[in-house]
């Protein structure tokens, strides 16, 4: 039927099969339009973003680098920290033993002025100075020990004789100051390092005479039982009513109510319980003075 006026049917052109697909044609460039104009979106957005990551990267790593050089600060804070407590314990604990070794040079002397040395007096002299000598060895070389990592806490002790040789290694005017009421059994055990034990009680009953002694009453006990696993001693004596605020501050170094006292005894004396796996806390005594309660593991 393509005849006279449909004859051009009959011949295909380019124009003629643009004419006949239009519809077809204006969809397809529509739709690659599209594909395009998303292209570049996505293309966008992707630089976007990586600018962003790269920016968040380099700041991350700004911000690593910092934290590197702060943790490198406070490594070096927390080892003069190490070497000002070791220090400060050092001098804390020498301070009894050299004080004792020095009266007992200064009594020495005096006996020998006034030529009433006799040989009980002198062996009296030797022993304390060879106590005062022997103490200040002991502690030094556990301070070095430290450093080795030589130090056994699993040590199974006889408490009272922990109790007994803390006592006898107090300032010689405090142990004759007043008698401690000592009630632990003689079969009572317990786990720890000896030195750091004696160091520990020593601490409690110099504090707790040199408390007692300011009262009418000066009264120090000490109490031992064994209860779950555990040894609780209590050091009690007799002073002052203690406030919560005066609870707190025992706790705080360097501050200290003696006037020849560095604060560093209690804080000394936690760190020690706590070492040695036990803990130490005071309570207020309803008469007046102080409660020291220690738990340590039985052994």
């Amino acid at each position: 039927m393509k005849l006279e006026h449909y004859a051009y049917l009959r011949d295909w052109s380019v124009k003629r099969w643009i004419d006949a697909h239009k519809p077809w044609i204006a969809a397809f460039i529509f739709c690659l339009a599209l594909l395009v104009g998303q292209s570049f979106i996505v293309s966008l957005l992707v630089r976007r973003r990586t600018d962003e990551l790269a920016r968040a990267n380099a700041e991350k790593a700004a911000v690593e680098h910092r934290l590197q050089a702060l943790y490198e600060r406070m490594e070096k804070f927390r080892k003069a920290n190490t070497v000002s407590q070791l220090s400060s314990m050092i001098a804390h604990e020498l301070a009894q033993p050299i004080g004792a070794a020095v009266s007992y040079c200064n009594g020495l002397k005096l006996l020998v002025q006034k030529k009433t040395l006799t040989e009980e007096k002198l062996a009296s002299c030797i022993n304390g100075l060879e106590r005062g000598l022997m103490r200040s060895r002991s502690i030094i070389e556990k301070v070095r020990s430290y450093n080795r990592g030589g130090v056994d806490r699993d040590q199974r002790l006889s408490l009272p004789g922990i109790l007994a040789t803390a006592r006898d290694s107090m300032p010689q005017p405090l142990v004759q100051a007043l008698d401690i009421a000592m009630d632990a059994a003689p079969d009572i055990f317990v786990l720890g390092d000896q030195l750091e034990l004696e160091l520990l009680f020593n601490n409690l009953l110099s504090n707790a005479v040199s408390a007692a002694l300011q009262t009418d009453e000066r009264l120090v006990a000490v109490h031992a039982a064994a209860c779950g696993g555990k040894v609780v001693v209590t050091v009690e004596n007799s002073g002052r009513m203690i406030s919560e605020a005066d609870l707190t501050q025992l706790a705080t170094p360097f501050i200290s109510e003696r006037g020849n006292g560095h604060g560093l005894g209690i804080p000394i004396s936690m760190s020690l319980a706590e070492a040695n796996g036990g803990h130490l806390h005071y309570v207020p005594r309803p008469a007046g003075g102080l409660i020291a309660e220690v738990s340590l593991r039985q052994g």
